[in-house]
């Protein structure tokens, strides 16, 4: 059992279903002009993203929101499931199927390379993951085990904001916060797309963790 709760809405597996349903529709309307991943998003839009992505930076003079996406799962502890999400992100299929928005993944954990299509923008991103950010973001003490990145633009020096997911056990599985903290700035058309990317994302890794335990929730 997967569930997850944001803006005071509580989305279950049918509904998250429904999301990654309508992404993935965009996403075949872009693989359909035959091209391959790496070359469905032409130079011009990717720079056109970063100038974009650079605005907001700029706008934003330093302040962060959070995706903060909360959710409960069923069938394996905290520890269980970071496990095998960091098994996971060495393999480029299981990440490419994550999400309906990735197009493009590099597998090197300390510095993931990463195309996703949010709201109609392509943006290639290099996320680098370590305890760096908590100096910007406070952890939350009753979530002892977290996840934490920085992520920056493909020139991999631009910061653009930070990762800090949080988990921790429960009697039935585990329950966490996955935030995804983007420059305040970001047009709130982005930033709803952002949120429901990160519930499929989080879902699926969910899904796929249980399969490779051979668990059921």
């Amino acid at each position: 059992m997967f569930k997850a709760v944001y803006g005071d809405k509580m989305y279950d597996e049918a509904a998250i279903e429904q999301i990654e349903l309508k992404q993935s529709r965009i996403a075949l309307r872009l693989l359909k002009s035959g091209k391959s991943a790496t070359e469905i998003f032409t130079e011009e839009q990717l720079s056109k993203s970063d100038e974009l992505l650079k605005k907001t930076v700029a706008e934003s003079n330093g302040k962060l929101k959070s995706t903060n996406v909360k959710f409960q799962a069923t069938g394996m502890s905290a520890d269980e499931f970071l496990d095998q999400f960091w098994e996971m992100v060495k393999d480029t299929p299981t990440m490419l199927a994550a999400s309906p928005d990735h197009f493009l993944i590099g597998t090197d954990p300390s510095n993931l390379q990463v195309i996703e299509y949010n709201a109609g923008l392509p943006t290639k991103l290099v996320v680098k993951f370590g305890d760096e950010f908590l100096k910007v973001q406070a952890a939350t003490p009753d979530y002892p085990l977290r996840m934490v990145a920085k992520f920056y633009l493909r020139d991999a020096e631009t910061y653009v904001g930070g990762v800090l997911h949080e988990l921790r056990t429960t009697k039935d599985g585990f329950d966490g916060i996955w935030g995804v903290y983007y420059p305040i700035a970001i047009p709130d058309r982005q930033f709803e797309a952002a949120r429901e990317h990160t519930v499929v994302e989080v879902y699926n890794w969910y899904r796929f963790a249980m399969e490779r335990l051979n668990r059921k929730g």
